[in-house]
């Protein structure tokens, strides 16, 4: 119903500039005299009448962008329209969202729909739905509407986890992403899902990879399907865009009742990570309509997913599904933390014992090696004489030691304060000189 004063319809508008015209007209023939009849002073009026219908015809063509005749007489029909106030609303849809006003809505006359590349849209009556539209122009009939605009670019939608603070609750919202682990300890996660209007095709979506072709790919099935399909919480009625998520979020709930809470923070290298499973799996049953489900004994079964037929029965496909910091209670992970704590102050103990025994034995192992190799750079003149054939008494044999010993100590680094130990042996060699005289004409070890 039109709420506007009749004075500023457009009827009454265009009545008006008609009058107006008509009274400047008669004004114009009383300035100048003439007294035409009345046959050729109604054919003038017609004349202009006619004259302001032909440009506006002329204009209606450029006002919006048609390209075919029907489109052309259509825009003509609807700017006649105006002119009399019998026109419908004037609507725009940009990225899936309407472009309107309240007046607009009010208009039940013939109107115009323009939808961008990026958006569908579907109309409707009192009674019916109209067949969906897709990008370009509609000239809609009168009383029709518009029920719904869709986005045809992929959405993104997520439910970002922190610390829960209780236990589930039954019917509490299913956005949020909190859940029960198998032995009951509540817990969250960062949820994403990818999804699109589905395109009809299993290939990866067009998304303007293809410059001769529209940048979004248009299925009216899909759009049909999305529309018709609503689902219902209670009393509210739920978007098509939001009904990916809550079905992420169900199987999510299923997937990590089936775990304990220490089994989603133990991993090996060589297997997967649970968090890592879970999610292959929701993605499995969100996007092909054949999934595994566990077995007793530890198998696997295939059965149908029915999260995928009802996705599909609603015209979405989804790309993509993301799962990620779990988070679980402050109390839980304080505990979590202090156990971590004294486990690890154990395995450092451990390793420091460890480390110390192996610093024991390496020393150990070192001072052996380093008196075998003393030994042996002790006789190593002496046995070098021996394997000569050559005869040594006892003082002999002992200036041969003392020798080495003497060259061994004047090595800088062999030993500690070598010099000084070389000088105290070379004194008892020639201690040992002075005892015996056979060996008084023998030149006393200086070493090296």
């Amino acid at each position: 119903m039109d709420l506007r004063p009749f004075y500023r319809r457009p009827a009454f508008l265009t009545f008006l500039g008609a009058l107006f015209v008509a009274v400047l007209y008669m004004l114009f023939l009383a300035a100048s005299g003439l007294r035409p009849a009345l046959p050729i002073a109604v054919f003038d009026l017609l004349l202009a009448l006619a004259t302001l219908l032909l440009m506006t015809a002329l204009t209606a063509q450029f006002v919006l962008p048609v390209q075919r005749w029907d489109q052309r007489l259509s825009a003509v029909s609807r700017l006649m329209g105006f002119l009399f106030g019998i026109r419908g609303p004037v609507l725009f849809v940009e990225n899936g969202k309407p472009v309107k006003s309240e007046r607009e809505l009010e208009r039940k006359g013939p109107g115009v729909l323009l939808v961008d590349p990026a958006s569908a849209a579907v109309l409707r009556t009192e009674t019916e739905f109209s067949p969906p539209v897709g990008p370009g122009l509609t000239f809609t009939t009168g009383g029709e509407v518009l029920a719904e605009s869709l986005d045809l670019r992929r959405q993104n939608r997520g439910a970002r986890g922190g610390p829960p603070a209780g236990a589930v609750e039954e019917g509490k919202a299913t956005s949020q992403s909190l859940a029960l682990t198998q032995d009951g300890i509540p817990v969250t996660a960062d949820l994403s899902i990818t999804f699109m209007l589905n395109p009809g095709h299993d290939s990866p979506p067009r998304e303007g990879r293809f410059a001769h072709l529209p940048p979004f790919e248009y299925n009216p099935q899909s759009v049909q399907r999305a529309v018709f399909g609503h689902a219902y919480d209670g009393r509210q009625d739920i978007p098509w865009t939001e009904l990916p998520l809550r079905l992420a979020i169900d199987l999510w709930r299923e997937q990590i009742k089936n775990h304990r809470l220490e089994e989603l923070f133990s991993s090996t290298p060589r297997d997967p990570s649970p968090l890592r499973i879970m999610r292959e799996a929701i993605l499995e049953r969100l996007t092909s309509p054949w999934a595994s489900f566990p077995a007793e004994g530890g198998s696997t079964r295939v059965e149908p997913s029915r999260e995928y037929e009802l996705l599909s029965s609603r015209g979405i496909r989804v790309l993509e599904f993301g799962l990620a910091s779990i988070h679980i209670p402050e109390e839980i992970q304080d505990e979590r933390a202090q156990r971590w704590c004294e486990r690890w102050g154990a395995e450092v103990q451990e390793a420091l014992g460890r480390l110390e025994d192996m610093e024991r034995e390496a020393r150990r192992r070192g001072e052996q090696e380093a008196r075998h190799r003393l030994m042996v750079e002790l006789t190593d003149h002496l046995r070098l004489q021996l394997a000569e054939g050559v005869k040594l008494d006892h003082n002999a044999a002992l200036l041969s030691i003392l020798e080495d010993a003497i060259r061994i100590a004047s090595q800088r680094g062999m030993v500690a304060d070598g010099a000084t130990l070389a000088m105290h042996l070379r004194e008892i060699v020639q201690e040992i000189h002075g005892m015996d005289p056979a060996g008084a004409d023998r030149p006393p070890a200086v070493g090296p």
